[in-house]
């Protein structure tokens, strides 16, 4: 037996939705124009000073992105 889902609205994400796990949704991107795969961390403000979680208060180090 199989379920079909409904279709997928515009602003839902149609045509496609990518689903990224472990990140929590304000983490990714909704609206896909093109993926550019890298080898390197992104590092555009929401990725590397927004959604980042800085264990000390007076400098960078260990900090690491929100995820879940």
């Amino acid at each position: 037996m199989s379920i079909m889902a409904p279709p997928l609205p515009l602003k839902r994400g149609f045509p496609f939705r990518l689903v990224v796990p472990q990140w929590y949704a304000m983490a990714s991107v909704k609206w896909l124009k093109y993926i550019i795969v890298t080898d390197q961390p992104f590092t555009g403000p929401f990725q590397s000073i927004d959604y980042v979680y800085y264990p000390h208060p007076n400098n960078d180090e260990g900090k690491m992105p929100i995820t879940t």
